[in-house]
């Protein structure tokens, strides 16, 4: 079997069936847009902005996961890896965006499916999964910027940031609050993103000057803390929080945040981040590349489910009648007593979304 001009038969068994899967995905994925477009043309949409991007989003990854096999199949396994983190990200976006903007496809299992396969080729491909062997072409800084080191990075401050918010809010109150992020679990997505940032942007900086590290710690903070209040506010009309009492304040961030930011970073670069890369390296190397598959398809199913539940709960604001599939299902597992309960510091004005 040829594709691009190379056997495929010179591959590992892994490596041809993770290339035929993607690939079998982008076809799946091309035949049910064409379906799905003869249903709904693009000028029947709401907005036609919205559909050109969608359609644009949707031919890159499917030009990128190509992309990706063809390296991989002429050797360049490094080229395919960094090709395949784009891939990654234009994924979520599309989740995201399917979610709150388009709905209703059948779209979202080819995009899951293709996270899926992504995620199991940069694990198995990644050279760095020990980050204590030598290191290996593309490690750079402190530690290896892969999915694994990433993800778990994610995980731990995720339910560690929510730990926190809690003792730190029933000390402040004087009661226990739910400040979960997601439907399902003790996690805050904020506060992992939060963590995979500060890594990403530090990691070659991290025995510079603390000063250096608290500016651009505290940029980056502000910034996706201005972003994530934005987000929810747009899409939602959900106020999580606002700074519009403190003086230098932007409504979803200020400058008293962006010195916290910077001083978060420079405790979590320096001392924060070697003891929770300790405790990764302890999960054995035989099991690394299955518990972290398992553990991030949990992450974006639960994820998802939250985007849809929250899209769910925005539209019974506004009164509609529950019709669709998935409104039917969040009225009955997910209903106005339980998303007010699980997310009880959130605020939801309906006037504020920008949809």
């Amino acid at each position: 079997m040829r594709f691009f001009g190379r056997h495929t038969a010179d591959l590992p068994m892994g490596r041809r069936v993770l290339n035929g899967l993607l690939v079998l995905s982008v076809y799946v994925g091309v035949a049910q847009a064409f379906v799905y477009g003869a249903i709904q043309p693009l000028w029947e949409f709401e907005s036609i902005w919205r559909a050109v991007f969608y359609v644009v989003l949707i031919t890159a990854i499917a030009t990128c996961i190509l992309m990706l096999v063809n390296r991989d199949r002429h050797g360049d396994i490094y080229g395919a890896r960094m090709i395949a983190r784009g891939v990654v990200v234009m994924l979520l976006v599309a989740f995201v965006f399917e979610m709150l903007f388009v709905a209703d496809t059948p779209l979202a299992t080819d995009f899951i499916f293709q996270f899926v396969c992504i995620i199991a080729y940069q694990m198995r491909n990644d050279p760095n999964l020990d980050r204590h062997h030598p290191k290996t072409y593309g490690y750079l800084g402190y530690i290896p910027l892969n999915f694994f080191n990433l993800f778990w990075i994610f995980f731990i401050t995720s339910v560690v940031g929510l730990a926190a918010e809690v003792l730190v809010s029933y000390v402040l109150d004087g009661r226990w609050e739910s400040r979960a992020g997601l439907v399902f679990g003790p996690f805050s997505p904020i506060y992992g993103m939060g963590g995979v940032l500060f890594t990403v942007v530090l990691n070659l900086i991290r025995e510079r000057n603390p000063l250096l590290q608290f500016f651009i710690a505290g940029i980056v903070g502000a910034s996706f803390e201005y972003f994530a209040g934005w987000f929810w506010e747009s899409s939602f009309g959900i106020v999580a929080w606002s700074y519009y009492q403190q003086p230098f304040n932007v409504g979803h961030t200020s400058l008293f945040m962006a010195c916290v930011w910077g001083l978060v970073g420079v405790i979590w670069i320096r001392w924060a981040l070697p003891a929770v890369m300790r405790i990764i390296d302890k999960i054995p190397m035989r099991v690394r590349i299955p518990l972290t598959l398992v553990c991030a398809v949990f992450i974006l199913a639960d994820a998802v489910l939250t985007v849809v539940a929250m899209d769910c709960w925005y539209l019974r604001k506004l009164g509609e009648t529950p019709d669709t599939p998935w409104q039917l299902f969040c009225a009955e597992y997910f209903d106005d007593a339980f998303m007010e309960q699980r997310f009880e510091t959130m605020s939801m004005w309906t006037s504020l979304a920008l949809r």
